[in-house]
């Protein structure tokens, strides 16, 4: 009884974040931002955040395609080593430890990923998922009605007219904690069906996780981070990308496991034990970061 029960809140609380809060945060987040910088610094920075996925997505598929046999496992590696957390774990840190005004820069990387969580990112989940075999038809059909893009395309549009957007920043200021409270009560729901010999079964599977996120996704920033050049703020902006680029996975990287029927187990163990890592390096992080760029 208590198993249905779990499973009934597990499966209604991926509905509502993939299907009605995603899109409203997306939705949000374009809307409501100030994008008071200029054109080459928003370019730099989404390029960024594009250029770090795409050297995950494509580390993580050759590298592991012919390791992991169980392609909804290899689905979860996609995106728990291709997406950070940046809306959860980076925006706090700035306002925490930078000047609150750079909180735009983060914010900016979180648009970025969300576009690709919303394309890209829901081709994946199709590809390695349930187990469909969908036509290039259906996929362009499944993309043009999949939630998270929908807010997307209405946040753009919006962003184009001209109206108070004091209303949807109290929207945004209310919902934004209960988005990061049910995601946390899904990967608690997840983690409680995880028996204790299945612990040490991830183990291996959430040290690889560690390496992208942490290690291989290091080494990508080094090479492309003195070729980054900003007019004002260069080492704090510098070090914040560092912050977004190897942060843990996103807790959203658990609802999209559920959704698309990956290895939900797998992400929610490695969200919750690399988080927990992530906090422990941060002080290492903004060390060498406010001291080397």
């Amino acid at each position: 009884m208590l198993k249905n029960k779990r499973e009934l809140i597990g499966k209604v609380a991926t509905f509502l974040i993939v299907n009605i809060l995603t899109p409203i945060v997306i939705f949000l987040t374009l809307t409501t931002t100030e994008y008071a910088l200029p054109f080459s610094m928003i370019f730099q920075i989404l390029l960024v955040e594009s250029a770090s996925v795409g050297f995950c997505w494509i580390t993580t598929y050759y590298i592991l395609r012919n390791k992991i046999e169980d392609r909804k496992k290899l689905g979860s590696y996609m995106f728990l080593n291709g997406f950070p957390n940046v809306m959860i774990y980076g925006i706090p840190i700035v306002i925490a430890f930078f000047n609150e005004t750079l909180i735009v820069i983060p914010v900016i990387f979180a648009s970025g990923a969300l576009f690709l969580r919303g394309t890209l990112g829901m081709y994946i989940g199709e590809k390695f998922g349930a187990d469909i075999s969908l036509s290039f038809k259906d996929t362009i059909k499944r993309l043009f009605t999949f939630p998270p893009l929908l807010g997307i395309i209405a946040g753009v549009i919006a962003m184009n007219l001209d109206f108070n957007t004091s209303i949807l920043i109290s929207i945004k200021d209310i919902l934004s904690p209960f988005y990061s409270g049910l995601g946390a009560v899904l990967i608690g729901l997840i983690l409680s069906k995880i028996a204790a010999n299945e612990i040490k079964l991830y183990s291996k599977d959430i040290l690889i996780v560690a390496i992208w996120r942490f290690l291989l996704s290091f080494v990508f920033f080094l090479c492309v981070v003195f070729l980054l050049h900003f007019p004002t703020d260069q080492t704090e902006i510098r070090t914040i990308l560092l912050i977004a680029v190897i942060g843990p996975p996103a807790v959203m990287n658990v609802s999209f496991a559920m959704y698309f029927k990956l290895d939900e187990k797998f992400a929610a163990m490695s969200v919750a034990t690399i988080t927990l890592v992530a906090l422990i390096l941060l002080p290492i992080i903004i060390y060498f970061g406010t001291n080397f760029f």
